[in-house]
This record gives structure tokens, C-alpha cells and sequence, in this order.
């Protein structure tokens, strides 16, 4: 998946949304679980550390759920892995190389650390893998090649 169809399935989704594509509804909003393949989606955080950086990925994983319970992505349901990065490049790199190389993740939504980005964005770029932040990353993250 490139960054142009996670991007797209994320706005279908409304989790990023403009004033005119806002819905009250998640997922395909028909209120069936989804039921299909999963996409699988990760994010890496800086959870426990000098702060708890993790609000961004709670507020994905609640959405995510919704998601699921209404149908999912075209009725694939969001599978959502989160690392804790302990504010630690090392930690970082192996929770990002976990989740793209073991989980084969598509995306990474809602990650939020100090030290992830500058840890894992070669990664990112070399694999493909899109990368949608929260807030509170480093202003170089968003000069990443695959960071939305």
C-alpha cells in the first residue's frame, strides 16, 4: 500500500477529515463487524519515559475500533499495534522493525516520540511504508519522504 491509498483509506475512514467530508459515522457505518483480511496499521510511541506521548495512538485505537465494528475498510477490519519506544533510538528501531518486517504493517498512524522518526525513517522510506504522526514529533519528521 503506498502513501497515496493509505492516505485515501484514512479520509474514506474520516479519520482525517475536511469540514465537508465530516461524518457521524466511522468504518463503512453499517454496524456489522468487519470481518475480512486485516490492514494491518502500527505506530510507535513514546509511552513511558520523561512523559507519556500516547494520547494520539489511544485516540487512533478508539477510532479504529469504531472502524471495525462498522464495517471496517470496505469489510476489512484495522488491525492497530502499538510500540513503546521507551524514548530510546534502539528501542525505537527494533519496535519499528518488528511492526514493518514481522507485522508487515502498511502505515504507521498516530506514532508520537523524540526519537522515533529519526530512528525509523530510512526504514520507512526503503519499505514503502506511509507514515500519518501525532502531534509532538520532531520538526525534521515531517521532512521524512513518507511522513503525511
Amino acid at each position: 500500500m503506498n502513501i497515496k491509498l493509505l492516505a485515501g483509506a484514512l479520509v474514506a475512514t474520516g479519520f482525517i477529515a475536511s469540514p465537508a467530508l465530516a461524518q457521524d459515522k466511522c468504518g463503512m457505518g453499517n454496524g456489522k463487524k468487519a470481518s475480512g483480511e486485516p490492514i494491518q496499521l502500527g505506530a510507535v510511541v513514546g509511552k513511558t519515559g520523561p512523559e507519556d506521548f500516547s494520547s494520539g495512538t489511544a485516540a487512533a485505537a478508539a477510532y479504529f475500533k469504531c472502524v471495525n465494528a462498522n464495517g471496517g475498510i470496505n469489510g476489512r477490519p484495522i488491525a492497530y499495534t502499538v510500540q513503546d519506544d521507551t524514548w530510546n533510538p534502539e528501542v525505537a528501531a527494533q519496535a519499528a522493525t518488528k511492526l514493518v518486517k514481522d507485522t508487515k504493517v502498511v502505515g504507521m498512524v498516530g506514532s508520537s516520540s523524540f526519537v522515533e522518526c529519526g530512528a525509523n525513517n530510512k526504514l520507512y522510506e526503503a519499505e514503502g511504508v506511509a507514515v500519518v504522526s501525532s502531534v509532538g514529533v520532531p520538526r525534521a519528521c515531517f521532512f521524512g519522504k513518507n511522513y503525511i
